[in-house]
């Protein structure tokens, strides 16, 4: 069934009647535009869409009142101003108006005009015509259209009757909500006041604490910080967000900072330390609870052994040359090498040989001496903090015999039989590969130390 049915246009008479409009009584001249033949099309709320020919069609009918204003509008628009200009006139002065029908023109006696629907919304009492004669402000939107156009006129008159058949019950109604708009109204009076009161007492007690401290304003304003908003945020989050913790503000602390508490008598104050900017301070970063780690001079660690265990006696120039160009000491081979070899292909006597040997000796010596220079760097730099990495452990070589042995007692160790140290080969043993586990993982905690500003006292 449903298959069978087929969509058809509408008739563009859906939803629209005929409006008859050649008699609209009081005296007033009806629509007789010949082409419309007495009717206008009143709508309904629903409509049938139209086609484009249909729109042509009826266009006759929505425009009407071109050009604007009508005949009938004029008049219509001067019978609805008559109760403004009776307000302002006598009624034989005020039926003299060239708009209106020449029957009440000729009436001494006032009239009962209509209303002129939406006038408190617009906050118009006329329409079309000021009481000069001259032409209306905006005389063609939405409140001439209302009252001149029979169409919304007429929709607007039946909203009128429904008003009034509807009218007890609306005031009944009306009247349930005076007891929620009192409320509202007290409440807002009681906010109003409490502006007030918070304006005096910030024009009377903050604004001369602002201008003698911050701090102070901070403290004063402590339990209410969670309430004000600055910058999209609370005041007590940006606190908490900052160098400056809630604790400074805190109810405990305010009773310690009290004017004639004990700690303000005990304390020796000046011009640039006092307690009106203890929270500058803090949030400059002047003044801390939690102090960074500070390793005392005198006390060992690991770098001061790695300091102590460098080379003695030993221009700190060389050393920094041997750590910048570890290879130093394979050039001295290569001199000794390419010295032989010249010295052979050039066949030179005795007496040069010598010498030649000689020169040969100084650059082994020199080369031996800065072999065990860097060596001894290499060990020394190895004990400190930066050099104990993961890298390091996974460096070491394996170890197949490594054991962990417990402290050795001088007095019982037997001379003949002394521990082994362990030798690199193999697998790792099982006691090895726990151990370098071990010394990773705590190399990875001081490594991480280091990179947060964390010094370890050793």
């Amino acid at each position: 069934m449903v298959r069978l049915l087929e969509p058809k246009p509408a008739d563009s008479r859906v939803g629209r009647r005929d409006m008859d409009v050649q008699n609209p009584g009081s005296n007033i001249s009806g629509i007789q535009n010949p082409d419309l033949e007495g009717v206008l099309k009143l709508g309904g709320a629903l409509l049938a869409p139209l086609s484009s020919e249909a729109e042509q069609e009826i266009a006759k009918w929505e425009n009407w009142d071109q050009p604007y204003p009508h005949v009938f509008q004029q008049e219509l628009a001067a019978f609805l101003n008559l109760a403004d200009d009776y307000a302002r006139l006598a009624a034989d002065a005020a039926n003299q108006n060239t708009d209106l029908p020449d029957a009440i023109q000729a009436d001494p006696d006032p009239l009962i005009t209509p209303p002129i629907y939406g006038r408190w919304h617009a906050l118009r009492n006329r329409v079309l015509k000021e009481a000069d004669g001259s032409d209306a402000p905006n005389n063609d939107n939405w409140l001439h259209e209302l009252n001149l156009d029979p169409r919304w006129r007429s929709a607007a008159g039946f909203g009128t009757d429904v008003i009034i058949a509807n009218q007890e019950e609306y005031m009944d109604a009306a009247w349930d909500q005076v007891g929620d708009v009192l409320e509202a109204n007290r409440q807002i009076r009681l906010a109003q006041l409490a502006k007030m009161t918070a304006n005096s007492w910030y024009q009377k007690q903050v604004l001369p604490l602002q201008q003698i401290s911050h701090d102070k304003i901070l403290f004063m304003t402590a339990p209410v910080q969670k309430r004000v908003i600055s910058q999209g945020i609370t005041v007590s989050h940006r606190i908490k967000q900052s160098p400056v913790t809630s604790a400074l503000t805190s109810a405990p602390l305010r009773r310690m900072l009290r004017p004639n508490g004990r700690l303000q008598k005990l304390s020796t104050f000046d011009e640039s330390i006092h307690p009106n900017n203890l929270i500058t301070r803090v949030n400059d970063g002047i003044v801390t609870a939690a102090p960074p780690h500070v390793i005392p001079a005198t006390l060992p660690s690991l770098d001061n052994l790695s300091q102590d265990a460098q080379p003695k006696n030993v221009p700190s120039w060389l050393l920094d040359l041997l750590k910048r160009y570890p290879f130093i000491p394979y050039l001295l081979l290569v001199l000794i090498l390419l010295l032989i070899v010249v010295l052979a292909i050039t066949g030179v006597s005795t007496g040069i040989w010598a010498v030649a040997a000689a020169v040969s000796a100084g650059l082994l010596w020199a080369y031996r001496t800065a072999q065990r220079l860097i060596t001894q760097m290499n060990q020394a730099d190895s004990v400190s903090e930066t050099a104990q990495t993961p890298a390091a452990v996974d460096a070491m070589p394996p170890s197949s015999n490594f054991v962990l042995t417990p402290e050795l007692n001088p007095l019982t160790l037997d001379p003949a039989n002394p521990p082994q140290p362990a030798s690199a080969g193999g697998a790792d043993s099982i006691q090895s590969s726990r151990f370098k586990t071990a010394l990773k993982d705590s190399y990875t905690v001081l490594q991480n130390g280091l990179q947060a500003g964390i010094r370890w006292l050793n």
